[in-house]
């Protein structure tokens, strides 16, 4: 991801998945291990590529849950991640 700037992630569980849910653009997705849910996130980026700036931002409920979320140990510096409680 060299050469983009930094993306925040939300993490919290749905029922029995994980989501991660992109606040600079509204970019979600589901897993049912933590390390799977980073892969996907990471390879969903890498497909989206420069097509990013075309993509909104998350809706302002996902900015708020990012508050009060945890920060999570990140394989990317350009991604900082937060586990909801």
């Amino acid at each position: 991801m060299s050469g983009h700037k930094s993306l925040r992630v939300v993490v919290f569980r749905e029922e029995e998945v994980f989501v991660a849910q992109c606040l600079e653009h509204d970019i979600c997705v589901q897993a049912d291990s933590l390390p799977k849910l980073q892969e996907r996130f990471e390879a969903t980026l890498i497909l989206e590529g420069k097509g990013l700036e075309a993509i909104d931002p998350a809706p302002a409920r996902f900015h708020e849950i990012w508050t009060n979320a945890v920060a999570l140990e990140s394989r990317d510096a350009c991604t900082e991640m937060r586990m909801a409680a």
